[in-house]
């Protein structure tokens, strides 16, 4: 992680967009990695991590409910 930032920092990133399906159950539901487990939690750790150095836009996808996704 700390090389990651690193070199958008030496490279002037001048920010990083994120994805959000909603709240933590929602979005783990909808976007899980690849192995199956969640990703809600690791992607608002690295969130905080980042925003230490870089701006951040968080952008939160947003959908009706639909039972078939249960």
């Amino acid at each position: 992680m700390k090389k990651i930032m690193e070199y958008l920092s030496i490279h002037n990133c001048v920010g990083i967009q994120v994805t959000l399906d909603g709240v933590e159950e929602k979005h783990n539901r909808s976007g899980p990695l690849r192995n199956g487990n969640h990703s809600f939690e690791i992607i608002t750790h690295n969130i905080n991590c980042f925003m230490q150095k870089i701006p951040f836009v968080i952008r939160c996808n947003y959908k009706l409910y639909n039972p078939q996704y249960k």
